[in-house]
């Protein structure tokens, strides 16, 4: 029996991933963890701390080329000009893989850091449906993701402390709520569940809202049509290029009907307020209207 694990790991591992159709679409579920130092050492350290995590195989730089045919790659890119994305495979506890996305933004507030796995990547088993959009299935799956991304920024933060991480999909649109919350003000509502380190320990606060993000309606649309969320970085920069927010394979004729807005802790209300140093600037209009050139 163990012979035979090793072999269907290993198979699974032979497998193709980066380059499957969805690999990168979707926008993710994933983490966005704060230090508050913004050094280029530090953002070095936080990556190796995250890829020293037992659920990851990375770092790579090379999305388009699958992860048996390129060698780990190290942190030169890591520099006072920006740090690269880096990529990775996260196996779940059910020995499915995804791909995985490590970005990191140094802006005047920072240290920023996302992790997670697109949702295009997450095994088709989890019958995800059109996720983010609400298309009526049951999200079950969501919890032990959510869990997996606690125990990989618990990792980290043994390593590296962390001030603070918010969970969802795509926090990189939530930054502001997350500062919010690390100078004590506590969204009353909430889309994605906070923790915060201190002194006296760890202070978990669980999302108040578990429905999906967004609205959908059944008027016969192209989702391809509608830029990802996942293609704007909290410093208006662009991310995830190749994101699309399109329903996975059975799911047709879903369209944006409407993004949630919450007075406290709304998911893209921070959209609107540019930061310092933006490499690129998108106004005020939300995601779900407004086109991101994507980066080459």
């Amino acid at each position: 029996p163990g012979s035979g694990r090793q072999a269907s790991t290993l198979c699974q591992k032979m497998s193709p991933l980066f380059t499957l159709p969805d690999a990168w679409s979707g926008g993710s579920i994933d983490a966005l963890m704060f230090f508050g130092d913004a050094s280029v050492d530090l953002a070095v350290s936080v990556a190796e701390a995250i890829w020293s995590a037992d659920c990851l195989d990375g770092p790579y730089r090379d999305r388009h080329t699958e992860p048996s045919s390129q060698a780990h790659c190290g942190y030169s890119g890591f520099t006072d000009d920006g740090c690269e994305q880096l990529v990775g495979v996260l196996t779940h506890p059910d020995g499915h893989r995804s791909t995985f996305v490590h970005t990191t933004i140094r802006d005047d507030d920072g240290l920023w850091v996302y992790v997670g796995p697109p949702t295009g990547s997450l095994p088709n088993t989890w019958d995800i449906g059109a996720y983010p959009f609400d298309d009526g299935k049951p999200t079950q799956w969501l919890d032990p993701l959510l869990g997996t991304l606690h125990r990989i920024c618990d990792h980290v933060h043994s390593r590296v402390p962390a001030k603070g991480a918010i969970f969802g999909w795509d926090t990189l649109a939530d930054p502001e709520t997350l500062l919010a919350a690390l100078s004590g003000s506590i969204p009353a509502e909430r889309w994605a569940p906070i923790t915060i380190w201190t002194a006296e320990g760890r202070m978990d606060y669980p999302a108040t809202h578990t429905e999906p993000p967004m609205t959908t309606a059944q008027q016969g649309g192209d989702p391809n049509t509608y830029p990802a969320a996942s293609s704007i970085c909290h410093d208006h920069s662009t991310f995830n290029p190749q994101s699309m927010p399109r329903p996975r394979a059975g799911v047709g004729g879903l369209i944006v009907r409407q993004i949630h807005r919450l007075s406290s802790g709304g998911r893209y209300s921070r959209l609107t307020k540019p930061k310092t140093g933006s490499s690129l600037s998108i106004g005020s209009a939300s995601p779900s209207l407004r086109r991101v050139n994507p980066i080459p």
